[in-house]
């Protein structure tokens, strides 16, 4: 069996210890690695006992990439093979190439992103790394694709050019509930496995009866919960600290050592590196401004709006693959607001609320323009998101959390790109054209909550097709991390060799077109 897997710096040491695993199931496992960058790169060559028969540095391959030449024959060429669609979304996957689409966070420059600005460099980028893919898969012939997450234009284009291959890939996305982690084979995170067992227990009454039991507790659980302030309160002390003279001291003095250690290297940096300066600069200015930053100018209080009607939409963490990659025509917030805004009923109001997590990362006149628009009340960002979910006459989502926790708490739902619960069908409507957003804001009004049982059944098919994963795991891994959580990694090693029966055959290409790429 052969995988291509896709290492990167907090997803280096554990997959080798899952390829150790898969080994002793699969002797004759072969391992195509791709590493993120040069220290990577290193990391995973000096495992000897590991069966890599070809590991490639990406940042090498991207600096080949947006320096070569490319006609404009060559590049057309390339998207009738794997469509203009496909070409576009990996741009808008990257937060470096599409830096000019992000405008609510502020972004420093890489030397990609810088590069990419070039209309020539970005066809060229993008060519060179989808040829390189073409050559190294058409080469190899492999059985499966691994990623641990979809968060750039570079792990994108990993996924769709092995569907085009014929060939599987599977990454680590989160099913919005606890731990669960599923396999997911899709690019725009759909949870295909939970849409698989949905479908078995459609045919079979009996297939997920095991898991009712624990899907109606955690709905139950849900719906008693209480606001959990642990996460503000972290974030506010972690931010104090950050302001403090040791602290600030400290992160200067560790700068300056790291500038002075990458001017030694600097011809050799990633492409996608961020100058140390911008790196200090961003961390001092978003630390000072979460501190001082005055939201009471922009913000009203929630109680007036609690007894009338509202609907309630939840900002989303930007640039993030919940919109770049999930809901690619929808990442501008600005503009979804102010659609909305638009649309609403004047005997209504849109209550927004900032995520905690990026309080001081936006643009300086971001909330403003929020403020400013008629029917738009900006609510403190310390509001209980649950509390205004169960208030609200409906909530609107493009792809958050939120929108899965007002399925729980019964409201209606207005859903403005695919999401995995979209498959409930029940208590919401889906709408992606903003011309007709008046008419679905209508509709959703009117529309009945979702019932229990619809519920409990996607919960229990999340249930039966997830990997229940420790955040240590994930994002903090070490050898006692690995022995204490063990058998996860060996239920993901047994359940990665399972794609060597039924790989090849059952993938449907994203396009026919000619393996002659160029």
């Amino acid at each position: 069996m052969k995988i291509v897997i896709f290492f990167a710096p907090n997803f280096c040491d554990w997959p080798i210890e899952v390829i150790r695993l898969m080994m002793q199931k699969e002797p004759n496992l072969e391992i195509i690695g791709l590493a993120m960058d040069e220290h990577v790169y290193k990391r995973i060559s000096a495992y000897k006992d590991i069966p890599i028969i070809e590991l490639h540095n990406l940042d090498d391959i991207e600096k080949q990439s947006i320096t070569q030449e490319v006609s404009d024959e060559q590049f057309e060429q390339l998207e009738d093979t794997i469509g203009a669609d496909v070409l576009s979304k990996t741009v808008i996957a990257d937060k470096n190439l599409a830096s000019g689409w992000v405008d609510g966070a502020i972004l420093y420059d890489t030397s990609l992103a810088a590069k990419a600005r070039d209309q020539l460099a970005l066809k060229s980028y993008i060519y060179g790394f989808y040829n390189f893919l073409f050559d190294l898969y058409e080469r190899h012939n492999p059985d499966l694709a691994f990623i641990y997450t979809i968060a750039s234009g570079v792990t994108y284009a990993i996924g769709a050019a092995a569907l085009h291959h014929g060939f599987p890939f599977v990454r680590f996305q989160h099913s919005r509930i606890q731990k669960f982690f599923v396999l997911d084979t899709t690019l725009d995170g759909l949870l295909e496995p939970v849409m698989q067992e949905l479908e078995k227990a459609a045919k079979d009454k009996n297939h997920l009866s095991e898991f009712y039991e624990p899907a109606q507790q955690h709905l139950d659980n849900c719906r008693n919960k209480t606001r959990d302030t642990s996460n503000l309160a972290l974030n506010k002390k972690m931010y104090s600290k950050a302001m403090q003279w040791p602290s600030m001291v400290r992160e200067t003095l560790a700068t300056i050592w790291r500038f002075c250690k990458k001017q030694a290297i600097k011809d050799r940096l990633p492409l996608r590196e961020r100058p140390e300066r911008l790196n200090f600069m961003f961390k001092v200015s978003s630390a000072f401004k979460r501190r001082y930053l005055n939201m009471g100018k922009y913000c009203k209080p929630f109680a007036p709006y609690k007894d009338k009607q509202y609907a309630y939409f939840a900002l989303h963490v930007d640039p993030e693959a919940s919109t770049l990659i999930c809901a690619p025509y929808h990442a501008n917030q600005t503009a979804v607001i102010e659609a909305l805004s638009k649309n609403m009923p004047l005997s209504s109001v849109l209550l927004v609320k900032e995520h905690p997590i990026m309080i001081g990362k936006r643009p300086k006149d971001f909330y403003k323009k929020i403020a400013q628009m008629p029917n738009v009340v900006l609510v403190d960002h310390e509001e209980d998101s649950h509390e205004l979910i169960k208030h609200a006459s409906l909530v609107v989502t493009i792809t958050g959390t939120v929108g899965w926790e007002a399925l729980l708490h019964q409201k209606p739902l207005l859903l403005l790109a695919r999401t995995p619960y979209l498959t409930i069908k029940e208590g919401i409507v889906f709408c992606q054209d903003f011309a007709k957003l008046h008419e679905a804001i209508k509709k959703a009004l009117k529309t009945p909550p979702a019932s229990d049982e619809a519920l409990v059944q996607y919960l229990a098919a999340v249930m039966k097709a997830s990997l229940h994963m420790p955040d240590e795991l994930l994002w903090g891994y070490s050898k006692q991390v690995f022995e204490k959580h063990k058998d996860t990694s060996e239920e993901l090693a047994s359940r990665l060799l399972e794609f060597k029966s039924s790989s090849k055959g059952n993938v449907e290409r994203l396009h026919h077109g000619s393996s002659n790429h160029g």
